[in-house]
C-alpha cells in the first residue's frame, strides 16, 4: 500500500471521522475504499460503506475490481444497469448491502428523501420509501470519490449538493472520506476539520 493510503488507513482506524485524500491521478484512491472501510469498521465507526462516484461507468469498473479483490465483502451497486445483475452482481436501490457503489446524483437524491428507485412515484405524489436508504446511510462510512468532477463549476448546483451532503453527513457523525486529484478553492469552506 502506498504511504499516503497507509496513513489514511491508520487515521481511520484511530477514529478520524473526516479525511481528504487529495492525491495524484493513478495513486490508488478509489481502490483504497474497501481498505478504509475495514479500518473504520475496526474502529467501530461504521458497519457499512457507501462509495459515491461521479459516473456510472466508474461504478461498474470499481464494482468488478472490488468484488474480485475483496471476496469477503458483500458488494452491490445502485444503478439501473440490469446487465450487471445478469453478470452476478447485486443491485441494491436502498443501500442495504455491506458496501454499495453509487453515483453522486443517486446518493444525493437518497440522502434528501427522494429515492431514485421511486422518483416516478414521488413525481406522482405517491408515498415513497425514503426512510429505507436514509436509515442505511447513517451507519455507513461514505467515500466521495472524484469529488472534483462534481465541483467543476464551483458555484453550480452539483457543488451545492455536495456541500449540503457533506454538512449533513458530518453533523450526523458519519465518517466521510473525500477523494480527489484536485479539489479547487471551495474545499477550505466545505471540509473544515477534515485531516
Amino acid at each position: 500500500m502506498r504511504p499516503a493510503l497507509r496513513r489514511a488507513a491508520e487515521l481511520a482506524e484511530r477514529g478520524e471521522p473526516g479525511l481528504i485524500l487529495e492525491l495524484p491521478t493513478g495513486y490508488g484512491k478509489t481502490s483504497a475504499g474497501p481498505l478504509l472501510y475495514r479500518a473504520y469498521r475496526r474502529a467501530g465507526l461504521c458497519w457499512k460503506a457507501i462509495h459515491v462516484l461521479p459516473l456510472r461507468a466508474i461504478v461498474e469498473k470499481a464494482l468488478k475490481d472490488f468484488a474480485a479483490a475483496h471476496p469477503d465483502i458483500e458488494f452491490a451497486y445502485q444503478d439501473g444497469d440490469a446487465l450487471l445483475t445478469r453478470d452476478g452482481y447485486r443491485r441494491d436501490p436502498f443501500f442495504t448491502s455491506e458496501y454499495v457503489l453509487t453515483t453522486v446524483d443517486s446518493f444525493v437524491h437518497n440522502l434528501f428523501k427522494a429515492p431514485v428507485t421511486e422518483l416516478s412515484r414521488l413525481i406522482e405524489g405517491a408515498p415513497v420509501h425514503y426512510h429505507i436508504p436514509f436509515a442505511y446511510i447513517y451507519p455507513s462510512c461514505v467515500f466521495i470519490d472524484e469529488a472534483h468532477v462534481a465541483a467543476q463549476d464551483e458555484r453550480g448546483k452539483a457543488v451545492a449538493a455536495l456541500k449540503a451532503s457533506v454538512k449533513i453527513l458530518r453533523e450526523a457523525d458519519v465518517p466521510v472520506v473525500v477523494m480527489s486529484a484536485t479539489m479547487g478553492r471551495w474545499k477550505s469552506d466545505v471540509f473544515k476539520g477534515f485531516k
